[in-house]
């Protein structure tokens, strides 16, 4: 494999686990202890380090020099399936918590 491609791949996963630590603590109890606009800012970061690991990913498995790129399907089921939890309201990662996940933080 190419070097550059083994320092991505060190790259994504690092931002995954991150992520997945920043997803941790916005669906933990001191998330809703915070004020408004540390929320806001959280959501924010969230919203960027998703965007950043998309760019990543494109990078690793999909043509980006074909016209309409277009994400390997099988990297898309996993990434969509390995997010999942942390995103989808209904999931028992959600409801482990007790926390009601019903609040919406305006995110802009």
């Amino acid at each position: 494999m190419e070097d550059w491609k083994e320092r991505l791949i060190i790259e994504s996963k690092d931002l995954q686990e991150k992520l997945h630590r920043l997803i941790d603590f916005i669906n933990s109890e001191k998330y809703y202890e915070l004020s408004d606009g540390h929320k806001k800012v959280l959501n924010n970061q969230k919203i960027a380090m998703e965007a950043y690991l998309r760019c990543l990913c494109q990078r690793l498995y999909a043509d980006v020099d074909a016209p309409n790129s277009v994400v390997d399907m099988t990297w898309l089921t996993l990434m969509t399936t390995f997010m999942q939890p942390w995103t989808n309201p209904s999931s028992d990662a959600f409801k482990s918590t007790g926390v009601d996940r019903t609040q919406n933080v305006e995110v802009g």
